[in-house]
């Protein structure tokens, strides 16, 4: 499905052409003015976004062409953002990311492989604009970071994001987390449902919560739990805690879901656990994607996939007197595949390495 608008001077209203999981391309005139709030976000397959021609591959970049956008444009449309972001490319944290030996693809222990991933990124840091997201400005805190990139909120908060990101780049199921950030379901779980204040729900190694408080909220991934004297303890990894990625531990009274530790002075709570649900494991269907280095060398032969979820982090080959181009589906041409597209596959298949000469 191919959507185009072409009327001179033209605006579109707030969440136009929203949850469009057909929509592929978006083609505007270079009439078009501004975009309201919302629009085109949850489109999940949308590859590609123009205006007057040109391609509209990151968000900033409308205002290049004089078009003005309001928040939540085009969020969770994750094919637009092809790849990882330049600046981020260029920092240490892409680089410890890619060094990862990941297993989940053969072992199915995807908890493991989030940890290595969110670890992989500590220390990482928020920029000040979008050539600043590789991590390394220690005083920059105007929100720029990879994650809320990927997201499609650059310049936003970030922790919910980075968890997200995590659970992504750890190629995990889409069946397994069935909630959205942004737009918490039913089995979702609160803080009266779990086994510490009388429910049957205890908190597990990859569970994300969600606190709120006032004047704000804040995403944690847990690590481990422990109770004693009536309060819960809870090691964690957080995006966005002090403006990068770091280790924290909150304690949470058992009965109530009340911080005990941080936040007391402004009311802070459990909100929302969502927590992974593991059985439905056994009923997704996996494809494998083997890895053809065309003349290059690759540790990593094969990955197993699931639709819907992200290809993730995929092997960087090395070929002697050439440089990497990318993942494709054919030997020549095709189409590319990184990391932040989503899989949609009917059966096993090969990607094939493309190379540049060293250089060029």
């Amino acid at each position: 499905m191919i959507f185009k608008g072409n009327s001179k001077g033209y605006t579109i209203g707030e969440y136009a052409l929203r949850d469009c999981p057909a929509l592929l391309k978006i083609e505007f005139g270079k009439g078009l003015k501004s975009l309201g709030e919302g629009f085109g976000s949850r489109d999940e397959l949308l590859e590609s976004v123009t205006v007057g021609g040109q391609e509209i591959d990151y968000l900033h970049r409308f205002g290049e062409v004089g078009v003005e956008v309001g928040d939540y444009v085009f969020r969770n449309c994750y094919f637009i953002r092809k790849d990882f972001s330049p600046s981020y490319k260029t920092g240490k944290w892409y680089d410890a990311l890619h060094k990862l030996k990941l297993n989940a693809g053969k072992t199915g222990d995807y908890v493991s492989d989030m940890f290595k991933i969110a670890y992989s990124q500590k220390g990482y840091h928020e920029g000040d604009s979008f050539d600043e997201q590789h991590g390394n400005n220690k005083r920059g805190d105007n929100d720029y970071a990879e994650y809320n990139y990927w997201w499609g909120e650059p310049g936003t908060k970030w922790c919910g994001e980075f968890a997200a990101w995590v659970i992504a780049m750890a190629s995990v199921p889409e069946e397994i987390y069935s909630t959205k950030y942004d737009t918490p379901e039913e089995d979702t779980y609160k803080w009266e449902d779990t086994s510490y204040a009388g429910g049957k729900y205890s908190l597990k190694k990859g569970d994300v919560i969600l606190f709120k408080y006032d004047g704000g909220n804040h995403v944690i991934m847990v690590e481990s739990v422990s109770v004693k004297n009536g309060r819960v303890t809870i090691n964690s990894i957080d995006g966005n805690h002090s403006d990068s990625v770091e280790n924290d531990v909150y304690e949470v009274n058992a009965k109530t879901g009340k911080t005990t530790n941080c936040w007391t002075d402004i009311n802070g709570y459990v909100d929302e656990v969502y927590g992974p649900d593991w059985s439905k494991y056994k009923n997704i269907k996996f494809y494998t994607v083997k890895f053809n280095a065309c003349g290059g060398k690759t540790k990593v032969k094969s990955k197993k996939l699931s639709n819907g979820a992200f290809y993730g982090v995929l092997p960087i080959p090395t070929r002697e007197g050439y440089e990497f181009d990318g993942w494709y589906t054919k030997k020549e041409g095709g189409t590319r595949i990184t990391a932040y597209r989503k899989v949609q596959l009917t059966k096993k298949t090969t990607l094939y390495a493309h190379w540049k000469k060293a250089g060029k």
